[in-house]
C-alpha cells in the first residue's frame, strides 16, 4: 500500500532556489562596489588609519562617504570581514547539494524507484 505524501511545494523549487540565492548575493556584492567606485566598502576595526590600502584594490576602508554601507563588508569574523552579499552566497553554496539530493530522491520516488511497505496488522491469531 502506497501512501502520497503531501506536497505544498512544487519540486522544481528545489534546483531554483540555490542559483537564485547565489546570483542575488552576487549583485547585492556588484551594487556595492558599482555604487562605491568599483570598490566593496569594509568597515575595518580600529578605523581607515589601521586599513592596509596597499595590498588591496577590490576593498576600500568604509568612510561617512562610502554609500551603501548595508551591503558592504561589515559582518565582523574575527580575521574576516564579510558582506550581507558574501553570507547569501555561502548560504546558497551550503543547501546546493542537500537540495539537489532531496529533488533527485523526490524524481525517483515519483517515478516508483522506492517503494513503501506497510505492515498490516494481521487479525489472525498467532500459531
Amino acid at each position: 500500500m502506497r501512501l502520497p505524501l503531501p506536497r505544498r511545494i512544487p519540486i522544481w523549487t528545489l534546483l531554483v532556489i540555490p542559483p537564485f540565492l547565489f546570483w542575488a548575493g552576487v549583485m547585492m556584492n556588484k551594487v556595492a562596489m558599482v555604487a562605491n567606485n568599483q570598490q566593496m566598502p569594509v568597515m575595518w576595526q580600529g578605523g581607515c588609519n589601521n586599513y592596509p590600502h596597499d595590498t588591496d584594490t577590490k576593498h576600500a576602508c568604509m568612510t561617512e562617504n562610502s554609500r551603501l554601507k548595508i551591503l558592504g563588508d561589515w559582518i565582523d569574523f574575527g580575521d574576516d570581514y564579510q558582506s550581507p552579499g558574501d553570507q547569501v552566497i555561502d548560504f546558497a553554496n551550503l543547501i546546493l547539494n542537500p537540495c539537489f539530493i532531496a529533488w533527485c530522491t523526490l524524481v525517483l520516488a515519483d517515478r516508483g524507484w522506492f517503494k513503501m511497505r506497510i505492515n498490516e496488522r494481521n487479525d489472525s491469531p498467532a500459531h
